[in-house]
């Protein structure tokens, strides 16, 4: 789904050609499948593993509850 395009991409833009200081000239998303980052304490880190299932809740959405699958864990020393 394309959910973002510049109506005029500029003086010498080529599609085939992407230039760093150029904005996209469209931007293109699955809105079924969302990426998440959350940050957790080191309390929680035991319960957090690739494969789990969560549920999400969000401020922004309170009525709801988001069904998700933790894809990876990074920890840092």
């Amino acid at each position: 789904m394309v959910v973002e395009a510049q109506r005029e991409p500029g003086p010498g833009a080529a599609a085939d050609v992407a230039m760093a200081n150029q904005p996209a000239m469209f931007v293109i998303t699955d809105p079924s499948r969302l990426w998440l980052q959350l940050d957790a304490t080191e309390r929680d880190l035991p319960l957090l593993a690739a494969g789990k299932a969560l549920k999400i809740r969000s401020s922004a959405y309170p009525d709801e509850t988001f069904v998700a699958r933790l894809d990876v864990v990074f920890g840092f020393h």
